[in-house]
């Protein structure tokens, strides 16, 4: 009941009061209601907004490995080779991205998100598969072939696989954007119910982006050191010249460029004239300066386009792209020359140094060349330029490139040859002027090709001395006649024996196991070694004094007689000549040619023999063809003599019918 003042009344009040209570808490009720239902659906969103981001950390995870392989991979091809702690770490790396990937496939993912994962685990397959081929090529030490597969399987693979990570990121993180978005729209229903849920998904994020920072960070790492060991890899450690790889990779993308449009490209091919001179000489860290120096002057005549690169050694090659003709090439290598002529500083010296150069184009490629055939051709005109001097260039053309694969040939014909034992030993006899005895016989190679026939020394022993295969066929020429000999003194025992002379070459003169061989050689012939005559040029005995002197030293200690070859000839001087512990100068054959007639060469023979007998030298006279020199060698005092006056050289059946028939008489 209401009172006309408008109140209620005692009971009427108490009614209402309820009534505002129980509203109250039904209003209150459904509130809560709805705040729970809104809470449950945010922490949902909430939920799957926080795998979204696991999700990201997961594939930043995967990207990081991606580059530590990456980076693995650079290091092994910059150290030309795979070790078990590089293969190690390879594979912890690699079974991470696996494992990664098979617990991401098993989560529930949205129909976009679980295109982009099947994408990423196929192109880690990929570069998986590919990583493998290139580890066992380099494990195994085939760094060509392991180039060949990173250039086509492995760089390909590596930037699909990033490309697929970077492109699962953008989706994920687009789907946790939205995610997040929504749950916040809702949260507007539920700021009381979520208040307490703000803190605990605070510090979920912040541990999310402590670890995302964590990962950004090693990442950044691994890209310095891929780049650091990409870099290695690609240049060289002394001069940070391109190296071989780098060159042949800009090589071979000039020449596509070349194939596209009219332009042409040059290759020039250095070789430093002497620099072992240097090296030995100076030392090591001489030769590594003069190095540094060379490849600077080299840059500062170039381009920037030009590429600058040291393949090893005392060997650079220079590219030049967009030129008209060789011509272009030509001028370069003069200018090189230009370049070069000042002196160097070096351990307080002034050193020279000069460089042999070989230019080839590529107009002078078919439409097959590669790079290649484009930088052999520049090596062949290389070796051209050094065989007609120092300081001089030489441009390709077909007929070296024929010459080569001559040369080529030659060479893995001798290797079958030292094998085979197509190698024969001839005899020269030289014969006692005063006695008219045969007192020696020297040891000459000849080569029985089986498609060519019987070849001279001048054939092959040129390419022998450059290839090495000299020293195999020095020590069959030495111990085959030594053997010989050894049985035809068993025959012939007058006295005094039959001596044999050998000629050593500048390569067999300087191995370092020289003594050794000819020590050996002598123990299992049973040559007595004052029977034997080892024979060098001029040339070789001053090329390094002190050297030659204690090499010469030590065989003179053995009993062994030696002699000075093509005495003449050479650039000694008599001052050299007195400190060699010899017993034998040859007179060189040009000199015996113009006795009689030509005044200088008989000149040349008479000092010859004057200063032998100064010395108490023996003199020997090579290449007698007539009677008249016969008798100018007599006159003048020369000890003995060979040519083909007295027989030309002879295979050893030949050769001993001329001894008994000689022991006859």
């Amino acid at each position: 009941m209401v009172k006309a003042d408008g109140r209620f009344g005692p009971e009427e009040g108490q009614r209402a009061q309820s009534k505002r209570r129980i509203s109250a808490w039904a209003v209150l009720a459904a509130a809560l209601l709805v705040a729970l239902g809104a809470a449950l659906i945010i922490a949902e969103l909430r939920e799957r907004a926080d795998n979204d981001r696991q999700a990201l950390l997961l594939f930043k995870d995967l990207e990081t490995q991606a580059y530590r392989l990456s980076s693995l991979e650079w290091q092994a091809i910059a150290e030309e080779r795979l070790d078990s702690g590089l293969y190690e770490e390879a594979q912890d790396a690699r079974g991470r991205m696996a494992r990664s990937l098979e617990g991401m496939a098993q989560t529930d993912a949205l129909d976009e998100e679980a295109g982009v994962l099947q994408q990423v685990d196929e192109a880690f397959r990929a570069y998986d598969e590919a990583l493998d081929e290139e580890f066992r090529l380099l494990a195994a030490g085939s760094l060509e072939e392991a180039e060949a597969v990173d250039e086509e399987r492995v760089d390909p693979s590596f930037d699909e696989l990033t490309e697929a990570l970077v492109t699962a990121d953008s989706v994920y993180s687009t789907d946790a954007e939205r995610t997040d978005r929504i749950a916040n729209a809702g949260s507007v229903f539920a700021l009381g119910v979520a208040g307490g849920l703000i803190g605990v998904m605070f510090w979920q994020y912040e541990r999310a982006r402590r670890a995302a920072t964590l990962i950004a960070a090693e990442q950044k790492a691994l890209r310095k050191s891929e780049e650091l060991f990409r870099y290695q890899a690609l240049h060289d450690p002394l001069t940070n010249l391109p190296n071989r790889l780098l060159f042949m990779d800009r090589l071979r993308h000039a020449l596509d460029r070349t194939r596209r449009r009219t332009e042409k490209i040059a290759v020039l091919f250095l070789d430093l004239d002497s620099f072992k001179v240097v090296n030995d000489g100076l030392g090591h860290k001489a030769g590594d300066q003069l190095l540094l120096s060379v490849g600077k002057r080299l840059r500062e005549c170039l381009r920037s386009e030009d590429t600058l690169a040291r393949l090893g050694g005392d060997e650079f090659t220079i590219l030049l792209e967009d030129v008209a003709d060789a011509g272009e090439a030509t001028k370069l290598a003069e200018h090189i020359a230009e370049r070069l002529e000042a002196p160097f500083e070096l351990e307080g010296r002034e050193v020279f140094i000069k460089a042999s150069i070989g230019i080839v184009s590529s107009s002078a490629l078919d439409g097959d060349g590669n790079p290649d055939d484009l930088l052999r051709d520049a090596d062949t005109a290389m070796y051209e330029a050094k065989k007609k001097g120092t300081a001089g260039y030489e441009v390709f053309h077909p007929d070296l490139g024929s010459r080569a694969m001559w040369r080529l040939k030659l060479e893995g014909d001798m290797h079958r040859a030292v094998k085979q034992g197509e190698f024969r030993v001839y005899y020269q006899p030289l014969v006692d002027l005063a006695t008219n005895r045969i007192s020696e016989v020297e040891a000459l190679v000849r080569w029985e090709h089986p498609e060519r026939g019987l070849l001279a020394p001048g054939e092959f022993l040129p390419l022998a001395e450059e290839t090495g295969l000299i020293l195999p066929i020095g020590r069959f020429v030495l111990k085959e006649a030594a053997r010989q000999v050894c049985e035809w003194q068993g025959l012939h025992p007058s006295e005094p024996l039959l001596m044999v002379s050998v000629n050593l070459s500048a390569r067999q003169f300087r191995h370092p196991d020289l003594v050794g061989d000819i020590s050996r050689t002598l123990e299992e012939t049973g040559l007595d070694p004052r029977t034997l005559k080892l024979e060098i040029t001029e040339s070789i005995a001053v090329d390094d004094l002190e050297s030659t002197i204690d090499t010469l030293r030590e065989l003179k200690g053995m009993g062994i007689k030696l002699a000075i070859d093509d005495f003449g000839t050479g650039y000694s001087s008599l001052s050299y000549l007195k400190r060699f512990p010899i017993d034998v100068l040859k007179v060189a054959r040009p000199f015996v040619d113009g006795l009689g007639h030509d005044p200088e060469d008989t000149a040349v023979v008479r000092a010859t023999v004057a200063f032998a007998k100064a010395f108490n030298l023996h003199v020997t006279g090579e290449g007698i063809e007539t009677a008249e020199q016969l008798a100018q060698l007599r006159a003048l005092g020369c000890d003995s003599g060979q040519g083909y006056y007295f027989a030309k050289p002879l295979p050893s059946d030949a050769a001993s019918t001329l001894f008994y028939e000689a022991s006859r008489r």
